[in-house]
């Protein structure tokens, strides 16, 4: 099976479960999910700093191809099956910058949205009532 290298934010919850769910699909590759917190420079697709690939999910093919947030969202999808049809929908021409769009607030809001994994390790979280288990 030919990897799918995946960047993501090792800090954010939704990043977390994102790529929990993606572990779970029936992938045709093989995904190989990296923390950006964790990762060595040389695993770093060229041309693109920390700070770009912290901000949106990124995917690297086996052919080195690099495919950015929604994008990244869609070529996982084309590879998961029962689930190609949402790929395609999601490039649909009048789709597509919604979807764009849409990724790009919620990659940008993640944190506030969805916290961090730091955020509560202190046990602040029990006390002010929100848990640290969701």
């Amino acid at each position: 099976m030919e990897p799918l290298t995946l960047f993501y934010d090792g800090r954010c919850r939704l990043c977390l479960r994102t790529v929990a769910a993606l572990g779970r699909l029936h992938l045709r590759v093989r995904l190989v999910p990296i923390p950006l917190q964790e990762a060595r420079a040389e695993q770093l697709p060229a041309g693109v700093t920390r700070d770009q690939l912290l901000a949106e999910l990124h995917a690297v093919d086996a052919s080195g191809r690099l495919y950015r947030g929604a994008d990244a969202v869609t070529r996982i999808l084309r590879e998961a099956r029962g689930l190609g049809w949402l790929a395609a929908v999601g490039r649909w021409p009048l789709f597509a910058p919604l979807a764009d769009a849409a990724y790009r607030w919620l990659a940008k809001h993640r944190y506030r949205l969805f916290g961090t994994v730091d955020e509560c390790a202190d046990g602040s979280c029990e006390v002010h009532g929100r848990g640290t288990r969701r």
